[in-house]
């Protein structure tokens, strides 16, 4: 697929699934570590956590690596190496699709369901648009920010930024410093009161 993809769809890029990546961790990291270690579970909460930003995500890599000794392990090093063709996406179409597959059916009743497949999908975003282009959701704060992103995000979206800006109302910056080219933020949470960001 790797040759095929670039040479048949010009302006398409191959794109490694993650689901199926994961699927040989074990084959490719040995039984040892992934059967009686926590290796596993936490390679996940790593590679599946897409609010990570990259850097913060390289360097929880890093250390999970170093902790278990995996630095001369050629198959996790090529993987990291081509992180960039790996989205962080689950097999979401594959399960959505196989709600309607029959392998014993003919290519005619494959057609006709995925035609249902698809106006199923058209149907639940049209809905979804209509939701947002009717009304607002409900919003928590008085700030401008996220009254504005009530709307222009769907409802979906705007929830997932919700929780963001009311979090950061619990935090609240504590001492900071400075070297010649760098300034230190701490900034650590109200209610907690433990620091969680240094920049």
């Amino acid at each position: 697929m790797k040759i095929a993809v670039p040479a048949v769809f010009k302006t398409a890029a191959h794109r490694y699934c993650m689901w199926h990546i994961m699927q040989k961790l074990p084959e490719k990291v040995g039984t040892t570590v992934t059967k009686e270690t926590d290796f596993v579970s936490r390679m996940n909460s790593i590679v599946w956590d897409s609010d990570l930003e990259p850097f913060d995500f390289e360097e929880k890599w890093s250390a999970l690596i170093e902790e278990f000794h995996l630095e001369d392990n050629g198959w996790l090093t090529y993987m990291f190496n081509k992180r960039q063709q790996q989205p962080n996406v689950k097999e979401s179409m594959n399960s959505f699709f196989k709600r309607f597959e029959n392998p014993r059916g003919t290519l005619v009743e494959f057609w006709l369901r995925f035609q249902s497949a698809m106006d199923q999908q058209r149907y639940t975003q049209k809905s979804l648009d209509r939701d947002s282009d009717l009304s607002l959701p409900v919003t928590k704060t008085m700030l401008h920010l996220e009254i504005h992103a009530s709307t222009v995000y769907t409802h979906a979206l705007f929830y997932e930024f919700q929780k963001q800006c009311v979090s950061s109302l619990n935090s609240c910056s504590g001492d900071s410093s400075r070297d010649s080219t760098t300034r230190f933020l701490d900034v650590e949470d109200a209610i907690l009161r433990t620091t969680y960001l240094s920049i």
